[in-house]
């Protein structure tokens, strides 16, 4: 999986108002087939959407997106 550090730069800079994290944990910048998870910008705080089971969550701050997105991969929902 990406190091929290990864996810805290794209937080702070405002070049990224969406990335996408790939079925292993990977964060990148463009989606393709191995896609699961999109997290968009939503003001100062991001959107997590599951690709593969078509539900979203409400607008939260980063450390709490990639607890939600682990959550989700760990367990296997």
């Amino acid at each position: 999986m990406t190091s929290w550090v990864t996810f805290e730069t794209i937080d702070e800079s405002q070049n990224w108002d969406e990335f996408f994290i790939d079925r292993l944990g990977i964060h990148q910048y463009r989606s393709d087939e191995r896609t699961r998870f999109k997290l968009e910008r939503v003001e100062n705080q991001w959107r997590v959407v599951d690709l593969e089971e078509d539900e979203h969550t409400n607008p939260m701050y980063m450390r709490d997106a990639i607890r939600w997105v682990a959550g989700r991969m760990v367990y296997g929902a």
